[in-house]
């Protein structure tokens, strides 16, 4: 799992976005019903910088209700694995409790990881 840290982001914020609620990305996040915003926001912004800065391949995005959280997969080069990204703002607390709950809980159909 990667966690990027949003102040190295290199896409631009939600308030410089022209009409990021418009995306059909941003639209995307807000059919998985989830209520935290904040976080939809954060996973919009890893999500442009994933696709766009950093080149990565077949990126998806995927909400857990569980958690009330949007987590994305992709494949960083095309010969790389599937990686699983869960976008976290540097201000959350994580605890070693909090990171068993997110990956006990954050799941695709078909893929295992090995850690």
């Amino acid at each position: 799992m990667l966690i990027l840290d949003l102040n190295k982001l290199k896409v631009g914020s939600m308030e410089e976005s022209a009409t990021p609620y418009q995306h059909v990305k941003f639209k995307e996040l807000q059919s998985f019903g989830l209520e935290n915003v904040t976080q939809m926001r954060t996973t919009f912004n890893v999500y442009l910088d994933l696709c766009e800065v950093r080149g990565w391949w077949n990126v998806k995005l995927h909400g857990c209700l569980d958690l009330d959280m949007a987590f994305i997969s992709g494949h960083p080069t095309r010969e790389d694995p599937r990686e699983i990204v869960l976008p976290l703002q540097s201000s959350d607390n994580l605890s070693p409790d909090c990171l068993q709950h997110y990956l006990q809980n954050i799941k695709l159909d078909d893929y295992e990881t090995n850690g």
